[in-house]
């Protein structure tokens, strides 16, 4: 799941509203509990969830991302610098390993408050969703974080996760079966495109795990 960077402008939201957690839980059909995570940050909001508060409160997704970068604007800022390839990655498809190999690498800063509990982590790069396929989970253009990792044991149920299989490579979902030890990487429920690959943790050998995305930031 994304990290979640929206709580703060939320939870001000919803003060402006005179809403309590409970009351605005009941709108979109969370509990309070649920509304008060999201709210201070401690739980991941999915884009249906952003999608619900965005509507609850009378704003879009858009919005309350712009809300919440100008937040960050009226106080003093922190940065750290993350590696930037600027080629893009294709959601929905497959596309070739090499397309991260032998890009220029740039240098790019974000605030240290939009990447939360990540932030200045030297092994996140930063790159971009380059291609309009339908029934895409993160829009095109939007820019991503990716955390590298180098074992499917740093994955979580959810996550999602660019996987290599020989030289081809795909952005999927991570579901692990621990009953069956099974591991699935799926695409987007509505995608078409692509299908699920199952493997059994002793098959794993021919797949890479090249990192996860942590978070993105929809550019309008």
């Amino acid at each position: 799941m994304a990290e979640n960077i929206l709580g703060p402008i939320i939870k001000q939201l919803r003060k402006q509203k005179n809403l309590t957690q409970s009351e605005l839980g009941k709108m979109i059909g969370y509990s309070q509990n649920t509304v008060s995570n999201h709210e201070n940050k401690k739980r991941a909001l999915s884009e249906k969830g952003i999608s619900k508060y965005a509507h609850a409160l009378g704003t879009t997704p858009q919005e309350l991302f712009m809300k919440s970068q100008n937040s960050l604007t009226q106080s003093p800022i922190s940065y750290s610098y993350y590696r930037y390839y600027d080629m893009g990655l294709p959601m929905g498809i497959d596309f070739e390993a090499d397309s991260l190999k032998y890009q220029n690498i740039h240098k790019v800063a974000l605030a240290d408050e939009l990447m939360g509990n990540y932030a200045g982590d030297s092994s996140i790069f930063i790159t971009r969703i380059n291609g309009k396929y339908p029934n895409i989970i993160i829009p095109n253009r939007s820019l991503i974080a990716v955390k590298k990792i180098n074992s499917w044991h740093d994955l979580k149920n959810g996550d999602l996760a660019i996987i290599q299989v020989d030289n081809k490579m795909t952005i999927k979902y991570y579901y692990y079966d621990q009953e069956k030890k099974l591991i699935s990487f799926a695409p987007n429920a509505d995608d078409n495109c692509t299908t699920s690959s199952k493997y059994y943790l002793n098959d794993l050998q021919d797949v890479k795990i090249i990192g996860h995305i942590i978070s993105y930031t929809v550019i309008v």
